[in-house]
């Protein structure tokens, strides 16, 4: 809502695409995660890759991580069922275009998990 509002203020368009918690494959995780008979979830752990061809040209990074990794950054706590209460956060970027993060989490019903990110597998290869 806040959002909405500074883009009425301002005439500024705004998006916000948290897409894949929505995706078929998540939705029935999500499922499988609430039902009783599942258990308590108890850690999560998730992998997501692009390719360093994302970069064709100037080597920018906001691009990757505004499409790529903040829709893990969103997901992770959303099948917990809980918000993050505290994280970690490491990189390693070996050269222009290959960007690799790992997140270690807690959340505030005490699940833990880990997401792994980032730009350094090929296109062709399962990214998620």
């Amino acid at each position: 809502m806040e959002l909405q509002q500074a883009s009425g203020r301002t005439g500024v368009s705004v998006y916000v695409g948290f897409m894949k918690r929505y995706s078929t494959g998540n939705k029935i995780a999500q499922n499988i995660l609430r039902s009783p008979d599942f258990g308590p979830v108890l850690g999560i752990t998730c992998s997501s890759m692009t390719a360093p061809t994302y970069f064709a040209g100037e080597v920018d990074y906001s691009g990757s991580c505004l499409h790529h990794c903040v829709q893990d950054v969103d997901r992770m706590p959303w099948l917990a069922g809980s918000q993050i209460r505290e994280m970690t956060v490491r990189l390693n970027a070996p050269a222009p275009g290959r960007i690799l993060f790992h997140m270690g989490f807690t959340c505030e019903n005490s699940v833990i998990g880990n997401v792994v990110m980032g730009t350094v597998q090929p296109r062709g290869t399962p990214m998620e």
